[in-house]
């Protein structure tokens, strides 16, 4: 997308959840493409980056199982997109997303040992996140 936009930067090497970049060092990038498309963007990995271009936050929660488990970032892709449904704020609502995803992935990594066991625990603390949860667990890293 970022070719088609125009934007091109030569060391950054997307690859899904095997990426050769931290989080970190897309942001500069996922900036120049929020503004460039008027939209907003997420870089996830160990601290999640979201920014429209002027507004942007840090969320550093999740579990490191969370990259071993198969359709974890497309079914993320898909929350966001609901999120984005309901929520007129794209920033808002993905900032949203990735906080209730990136805790229930913590609260998740806590009794999983292994993927297959993460997998079904992921999907039993999404059901069970509440905003209690939220308010007790989630990391915002400042600027």
């Amino acid at each position: 997308m970022a070719r088609v936009a125009g934007l091109t930067q030569e060391n950054v090497k997307p690859k899904g959840v095997d990426s050769q970049n931290s989080s970190a060092e897309a942001e500069d990038f996922a900036r120049a493409l929020a503004v460039h498309l008027h939209c907003t963007i997420a870089a996830t990995g160990a601290i999640d980056f979201i920014t429209d271009g002027t507004n942007e936050i840090r969320l550093a929660n999740g579990s490191p199982l969370m990259a071993r488990v198969t359709a974890v970032g497309c079914s993320l892709s898909a929350l966001v997109g609901a999120f984005v449904g309901i929520e007129r704020d794209a920033f808002l609502a993905t900032q949203s997303a990735l906080a209730i995803y990136g805790v229930a992935g913590e609260m998740a990594g806590e009794i999983a040992i292994r993927p297959g066991s993460f997998r079904t625990a992921f999907i039993d603390a999404l059901d069970a996140i509440g905003p209690d949860d939220l308010q007790t667990r989630l990391r915002v890293i400042a600027a």
